[in-house]
């Protein structure tokens, strides 16, 4: 049986800026920092919210779970430059993003969520509610 996925969100800032470095060398940055991290248990919708200085949440050393992220090539590079980089392994992290194009979604969260849902998603939650729309067509 698979477990349900943890959704993941990093919020960071930087001198730099993402859209023209790219996620890598952004992550990379000696001036990129971490504001917070967000885990959602896709189980039970608990939230756990990580910020500097705090202990990571354990469900952020589960094993065997995928991690979702929006745009996952980000976050699993600020993961891995800022955190342990052994987890979670590459093979267990997936793409929102990717999968709002595979459907013929925009990529972009706000742009799918006028599509999907008529209207600018108001905050995180209801940017949830795209999750089913991002499960790839058979």
């Amino acid at each position: 049986m698979t477990l349900p996925p943890i959704a993941v969100d990093f919020e960071s800032r930087s001198a730099l800026d993402l859209g023209k470095v790219g996620a890598s060398v952004y992550a990379a940055h000696p001036s990129t920092s971490i504001i917070c991290v967000v885990f959602v248990d896709a189980e039970t919708d608990e939230e756990f919210v990580w910020r500097p200085g705090e202990r990571i949440p354990r469900i952020a050393h589960q094993t065997g779970r995928q991690w979702l992220a929006h745009n996952a090539g980000f976050d699993m590079g600020i993961w891995h430059r800022h955190f342990d980089a052994r987890l979670p392994p590459l093979s267990q992290w997936e793409c929102n993003a990717v999968r709002m194009s595979i459907n013929g979604y925009p990529r972009k969260l706000d742009e799918a969520s006028i599509a999907i849902l008529g209207k600018p998603a108001k905050d995180k939650a209801e940017a949830a509610a795209l999750t089913p729309m991002m499960k790839v067509k058979a």
